[in-house]
C-alpha cells in the first residue's frame, strides 16, 4: 500500500533581498531548490525571518509554497521541532548558528 501522506520539504532562508527578483530561474538558488523539491512531490515551505511578503512579491515565487515568518529563536526553534516530528526533509543554504540547530 502507497503512503499517500506528502512529504514536506521546509527551506530555510535567513534573507531574502528584493535584488533577487532580478535573477534569472536558474540562478535564484532558494526559489530553485524548491521548484526541484516541488517537481519531485513535495510540499514546499519556507522558514524565514524578513520583512512580511518580500519573497512572495518575487515574479518567480510559487503561490502554492507555505511561508512562516518567525520573529524569534524560539518561535524559530519551534518551527523546527514541529516539521521534524513531521519527517520534514530541511535545507539550509547557508552557515549561521541558527543552521547548526537543525540536524538535531
Amino acid at each position: 500500500m502507497k503512503n499517500s501522506k506528502k512529504q514536506i520539504f521546509v527551506s530555510i532562508i535567513w534573507g531574502y533581498p528584493k535584488y533577487f527578483y532580478n535573477f534569472a530561474k536558474e540562478e535564484n538558488y532558494h526559489i530553485h531548490a524548491l521548484k526541484i523539491a516541488k517537481d519531485l512531490g513535495y510540499e514546499t515551505i519556507i522558514l524565514i525571518k524578513n520583512e512580511v511578503g518580500v519573497i512572495e512579491n518575487d515574479p518567480l515565487f510559487d503561490k502554492s509554497t507555505k511561508v512562516i515568518y518567525y520573529k524569534n529563536i524560539f518561535n524559530y526553534i519551534f518551527q523546527i521541532i514541529k516539521y521534524s516530528l513531521k519527517d520534514s526533509i530541511f535545507y539550509v543554504n547557508s552557515v549561521e548558528l541558527q543552521s547548526l540547530l537543525v540536524p538535531f
